[in-house]
């Protein structure tokens, strides 16, 4: 993940840390004055200990940090990563006893504070496998980041390097492009072809950065390159000159603590991607509660209606060219695809997007579902899984990409979303792919939560009023 500092998920990691902590003391002491009091008497008050949590808020995730469960514990095994937790909370735990018998406070039991450390290392272990699961995994979509390198065998090598110091850089790299030779045994990364295969691969393949390690001598003759990638909307990232890091009075980002100048067109930084994750999968939980609820009321009728699937399954395309499975409730005959291209003349669209009035191939229940924007809901497991996102930009189909002209591609540097700024202005009365093209860049440029947050209320008052959706 890129940033400067921590990552949200460490910055999450360092509040869990503490809120499990408490939740530790807590519990224990329920445990404890609750459950077992007949032979080891009863405790006091639990406001008498509060002062504990002046002692455990700092004292936690310094502790672990020392341990090293900040820095690397993401891809630690799992062996190696329960023993560090357990030597923290030792520790730490020790450092707390240390502090009660300073104050010489006779309030505690060591049956409460045997409960609490018990329930610390429990609480702690599992959140730290959870949080490793979710950052190795890129279905989860906080680290799913595709970069290819642009630089010589040997410059390759040594970002390698860098990158593998780096414990909590999770980023894939695709592979490099040469200024040089062409050789497959740069740190093990393969070779794609060199840099004048740039502009073919970052417009075939799903490539969300692009990252130059080169000689600043070089910086005169990649301006093309790094003008194609910001037509398409990739990040473009560059290390000057490797052997010599000097980047003082420049504008940089971090992969990790390696510096770099970086170009981009997507305003979004790593914090707001995960709020903008943490909102999607939230929104998701309860999309598909929903969209459970409408598979049994509505499912049959579609089956009745017309034979074929009820969840209608099509190949989209995402984020930076990623193609992913977009789901729907079938609202067209099964034979809707076939059909397609005996309807082309009837397009009343103007560019790559295909629309036309009164189709054929709807279905009554399916003119019903799209009037309400019910065919939408099974999306949220594409949300879910991190293909999609509550707001964004249409998903196209691949033939519509196949039409697209450089500029259109900016468009799919962001996620795709359920609803966007298309939908919510007036998306029936729009017939210029052009214009929903400039609605996309507007909502890419001026993207905010509250930007988010104002297009999904716009989307429930169109979705009741039935305007513009």
């Amino acid at each position: 993940m890129i940033g400067n500092g921590y990552t949200p998920l460490k910055k999450a990691a360092i509040i869990l840390d503490i809120l499990l902590t408490v939740i530790s003391f807590l519990t224990a002491y329920w445990i404890r004055s609750s459950f077992i009091f007949d032979h080891w008497g009863e405790l006091f008050d639990l406001h008498l200990y509060m002062w504990v949590f002046w002692i455990i808020i700092p004292v936690w995730p310094i502790v672990l940090k020392q341990m090293g469960l900040y820095n690397g514990a993401m891809k630690a095994r799992v062996s190696s990563l329960l023993f560090s937790v357990l030597k923290a909370v030792v520790v730490a735990s020790l450092v707390l006893a240390s502090a009660i018998y300073a104050v010489k406070d006779d309030l505690f039991s060591r049956l409460f504070f045997g409960f609490f450390i018990g329930l610390n290392f429990i609480l702690i272990s599992v959140e730290k496998l959870c949080l490793q699961a979710v950052y190795r995994h890129p279905k989860f979509g906080f680290s799913d980041v595709r970069v290819l390198v642009v630089s010589d065998p040997e410059g390759t090598s040594k970002f390698m390097g860098l990158i593998y110091e780096e414990e909590d850089v999770n980023v894939r790299v695709l592979g490099y492009l040469s200024v040089s030779d062409c050789l497959d045994d740069a740190a093990g990364i393969r070779c794609l072809g060199s840099l004048e295969d740039l502009h073919r691969y970052i417009t075939t393949k799903a490539v969300d950065e692009v990252i130059f390690v080169l000689p600043k001598n070089y910086v005169s003759q990649i301006e093309a390159y790094i003008i194609d990638c910001e037509k398409i909307g990739i990040t473009v990232r560059m290390l000057l000159d490797i052997y010599d890091l000097k980047l003082s009075k420049t504008s940089i980002s971090y992969l990790g603590h390696i510096p770099l100048l970086t170009f981009h067109t997507v305003n979004l930084n790593e914090n707001q991607k995960f709020i903008k994750r943490t909102m999607d999968i939230a929104g998701a939980v309860v999309g598909l509660i929903i969209t459970g609820i409408l598979y049994i009321t509505i499912g049959p009728l579609i089956k009745l209606e017309s034979p074929g699937r009820i969840i209608y399954s099509q190949t989209r395309v995402g984020l930076n060219g990623r193609r992913f499975k977009c789901y729907k409730f079938r609202t067209m005959h099964a034979d809707a695809d076939e059909r397609k291209k005996e309807l082309e003349h009837l397009n009343k669209m103007k560019g790559a997007i295909f629309k036309i009035e009164d189709d054929p191939r709807i279905t009554r229940i399916g003119n019903i579902l799209r009037k309400f924007s019910l065919d939408e809901f099974p999306q949220f497991y594409n949300v879910l899984k991190g293909e999609m996102s509550l707001v964004g930009t249409r998903p196209p189909t691949e033939d519509e990409v196949l039409e697209y002209q450089m500029h259109h591609r900016r468009r799919l540097s962001i996620r795709p979303g359920i609803t966007g700024l298309w939908q919510v202005s007036g998306r029936n009365e729009i017939e210029d792919f052009d214009r929903i093209v400039e609605l996309d860049v507007k909502y890419i440029d001026n993207w905010s939560i509250w930007l988010d947050i104002k297009i999904i209320l716009k989307t429930f008052a169109a979705v009741f009023n039935r305007t513009g959706l």
